[in-house]
């Protein structure tokens, strides 16, 4: 296992593999995350397709996110040695993303015209979404940039929650900074009021 110099922090992309509750937190800017609790591999290399570029790890699990990136042909790996506590301990600046809850998403979808991003697969987007969401699958994100608002809130969501902050995490590295992450995506916001449609 190889570890990081302070200089690789500029210069490598960067992979957190953090549960996304505690990613959104705080972590490097321009990290992009994605937990080892969830979808892991399947989302690794829809989001990172050359699996020889190198990447800087930021992680709990050192050792069980190399075996596992290396098992999908990521070989070229640079870890923080104590994850992000590391990058505390320097005192430079971090980054988060905003959460908020179903309830606070209906109110906000009342009172204004918002933009909403629907990071699921066009499949499960047709079998019901969100009235007026825009729908770009989270392996697409990084191609579609331009078809985003750069000036305005973009509320994004995904099933659970495990997506919409993989998402997140990629505007927030592209200078999208108006971002709010939905909790619990479309399994919760079904039980607001908020209108869905097929």
């Amino acid at each position: 296992m190889k570890f990081a110099e302070i200089e690789d922090f500029k210069n490598l992309t960067i992979l957190d593999t953090r549960v996304p509750d505690i990613f959104e937190r705080g972590f490097i800017p321009k990290s992009i995350n994605i937990g080892l609790n969830g979808n892991f591999e399947t989302k690794v290399k829809a989001v990172f397709k050359d699996f020889s570029q190198k990447l800087l790890i930021v992680a709990d699990k050192n050792q069980e996110s190399e075996e596992r990136l290396n098992a999908i042909g990521f070989k070229n790996l640079v870890f923080l040695e104590e994850g992000f506590k590391t990058y505390q301990n320097l005192n430079k600046s971090i980054d988060m993303i905003i959460s908020i809850n179903t309830e606070e998403f209906e109110l906000d979808l009342n009172f204004k015209e918002e933009f909403v991003l629907d990071v699921r697969d066009e499949e499960k987007f047709n079998e019901g979404h969100v009235m007026g969401a825009k729908n770009i699958p989270v392996a697409e994100l990084s191609n579609q940039l331009d078809s985003l608002p750069q000036l305005e809130p973009i509320y994004i969501y995904c099933s659970g929650g495990y997506s919409s902050v993989i998402a997140a995490s990629i505007l927030k590295k592209n200078g999208y900074h108006l971002v709010k992450n939905v909790y619990g995506g479309i399994n919760k916001i079904k039980e607001t009021k908020v209108p869905i449609v097929k």
